[in-house]
C-alpha cells in the first residue's frame, strides 16, 4: 500500500499586507502564501499545521483579520482542521490571535494531536530560561514537535535561545529561521533527530531567498516540500562601469521574458506581478539610481543597496545586517532592542501601530494614571 497525505505544515506566515511599510504598493505577498498552503490542504482534505508567526505583529490591522478570517472560513466549511503554534511575533499568552480570529483555530500549545497515527506536539515561542524545562515535557510518545525558536544549530553563537540537542523527538518541524534548511542532529540522548525548517513562506527581508516552501507530511512520517507561488525576484551586483551597462541592457529583457513566464505560469494575482528588482552596487559608480530607475518601469520594485567601501568582512557583514533591520521598518528594530515579552516593547510597538500617535499617547497615559 502507498502513502496518504496526513497534514500540511509550514511557519513563518507573517500575514500582514506588506512587508515593507515604506511601500505600500508591493503588497499582497503573505496573504497570498496563506491561500496557496490553505488551497494545498483543501485539494487533498488534510489538516493544516502552522508552526508560529502565522501574523506578523500581536495588534494585526483589520485588514489581515479580515482575509485570515475569510481563509478560515473556507477551511472550516468543508471540515479542513486548522492546527497552530504562536511565535514570538503574534504571542498572546491568554488570548491567541488566529483562535479569536476564529474558532476553528486549534492552539496546541502544550497539547498533543494524533494525525493518522502520528502524533504531534506543539509548543509556543517560550523564553530562554524556560524552554529547557519544556523540552523536558515533551511526551515520549511524541512523533513530530512541532515549535518556534531561536535554535543554536541555525544561528550559530550570534543569538540563541536553546539547542535541538535538549529535544527527545525523532522529527521536529520549527519555525522562526527563514530559510529553508534540513538536518540532522545527534541529540543528548545519543539518538539522531531529524529537523525541518520549512522557512518564511514570503520574502520578509530583501536578502532572503525568494522562492519558499512548505511540506507535506505523510503516515509514513515521510516529508516532502512543495513550492509556493511568489512574486520573481532579479538580482545584481555592480561592481564597475561595465557591470552597469550590462544590468541596464538586461533589465527590459528579463522583464519580457522570464518575469512575464514566471507570472502566467504560477498564475499569479495581479498586486504579485511586479518583481523585485535587487541592486548592490559599489558607491565608486556614478549614477547608478538614474540608469537603473529609467530601466525597471513603474510596474516594478527596485531595492537599491550600496556596497560597504571597507574591505573589512566583519564590518560589511555588520552593515548588512544593519541595513536589512532597517529596510524591515520600525517593529524590526524594536524586537532587535527589546525582549517582546517585555511591557516596554509591547508599548512602544502601539506607538509604532498606532493610526493616530497623540490619541495613543493621551490614552496610555491615562492607563498609567498620568493625566493631570
Amino acid at each position: 500500500m502507498g502513502k496518504t497525505e496526513a497534514a500540511v505544515m509550514f511557519g513563518d506566515g507573517h500575514v500582514d499586507q506588506n512587508a515593507w511599510s515604506a511601500r505600500p504598493t508591493l503588497w499582497g505577498d503573505a496573504i497570498h502564501s496563506f491561500r496557496s498552503v490553505t488551497s494545498k490542504a483543501h485539494e487533498l482534505g488534510v489538516p493544516v499545521v502552522g508552526a508560529g508567526d502565522l501574523i506578523d505583529v500581536r495588534r494585526p490591522e483589520p485588514w489581515v483579520v479580515n482575509m485570515l478570517r475569510m481563509e478560515l472560513d473556507v477551511l472550516a466549511s468543508d471540515d479542513i482542521p486548522f492546527y497552530y503554534i504562536q511565535g514570538q511575533h503574534e504571542l498572546d499568552r491568554k488570548n491567541p490571535w488566529m483562535s479569536s480570529i476564529h474558532s476553528h483555530a486549534e492552539h496546541i500549545h502544550k497539547r498533543s494531536i494524533a494525525l493518522r497515527g502520528i502524533n504531534i506536539y506543539g509548543l509556543d515561542w517560550t523564553s530562554a530560561d524556560n524552554l529547557e524545562r519544556e523540552l523536558k515535557e515533551i511526551p515520549k510518545s511524541t512523533d513530530v514537535f512541532v515549535c518556534h525558536q531561536v535554535w543554536h544549530e541555525f544561528m550559530g553563537d550570534i543569538a540563541y535561545e536553546g539547542t535541538l540537542r535538549d529535544i527527545d523527538a525523532p522529527w521536529v518541524f520549527t519555525g522562526d529561521f527563514h530559510e529553508n534548511k534540513e538536518l540532522i542532529v545527534k541529540n543528548v540522548f545519543g539518538n539522531s533527530i531529524s529537523v525541518i525548517s520549512p522557512g518564511a513562506t514570503n520574502i520578509r527581508r530583501i536578502t532572503e531567498s525568494p522562492k519558499k516552501y512548505a511540506y507535506m507530511l505523510y503516515d509514513d512520517l515521510s516529508w516532502e516540500s512543495f513550492s509556493l507561488p511568489t512574486r520573481y525576484l532579479l538580482r545584481y551586483e555592480i561592481y564597475k562601469e561595465a557591470d552597469l551597462d550590462r544590468v541596464e541592457a538586461d533589465i527590459p529583457v528579463q522583464l519580457e521574458t522570464t518575469v512575464a513566464e514566471h507570472n502566467l505560469s504560477l498564475e499569479l494575482p495581479e498586486q504579485l506581478q511586479a518583481p523585485i528588482i535587487d541592486v548592490k552596487y559599489s558607491d565608486k559608480v556614478d549614477n547608478v539610481w538614474s540608469r537603473i530607475s529609467k530601466v525597471c518601469g513603474k510596474d516594478s520594485h527596485l531595492f537599491l543597496r550600496v556596497m560597504a567601501a571597507s574591505d573589512d568582512n566583519e564590518l560589511s557583514v555588520e552593515q548588512q545586517q544593519f541595513q536589512d533591520i532597517l529596510d524591515e521598518g520600525p517593529e524590526a528594530c524594536l524586537q532587535l532592542l527589546l525582549d517582546p515579552d517585555a511591557d516596554i516593547y509591547k508599548l512602544g510597538l502601539r506607538f509604532i501601530q498606532s493610526q493616530n500617535f497623540e490619541e495613543e499617547i493621551l490614552a496610555a497615559r491615562g492607563e498609567r494614571g498620568l493625566c493631570d
